[in-house]
């Protein structure tokens, strides 16, 4: 399930979160960051982390401050960026 989570050290990742006992399993994991726009004013930006490790990543659940459910549009970014692309619908069609 695509989570997202804050670290203790104030990092914060998107991806496909596995949630065991005593940790996270973190696949495709992403560092999302803040991206200075024109007019003073911010966009969110995401790059791999730590993309020179293969498979998944463990992460001590008393290393994560927030895990979190993003929000449609974050998840859909994401997914374009590091997923299967397909996007989830903000409204049901009529």
């Amino acid at each position: 399930m695509i989570k997202i989570i804050q670290l203790v050290t104030a990092q914060e990742l998107i991806g496909n979160v596995e949630e065991q006992e005593s940790c996270y399993i973190i696949k495709d994991a992403a560092n999302i960051h803040m991206v200075p726009q024109q007019g003073g004013s911010f966009g969110i930006g995401m790059i791999p982390f730590m993309p020179y490790v293969e498979g998944s990543l463990t992460i001590s659940k008393d290393k994560v401050v927030i895990a979190a459910e993003p929000t449609v549009e974050m998840r859909n970014n994401y997914s374009k960026m590091f997923g299967s692309g397909i996007e989830i619908a903000n409204v049901m069609p009529r």
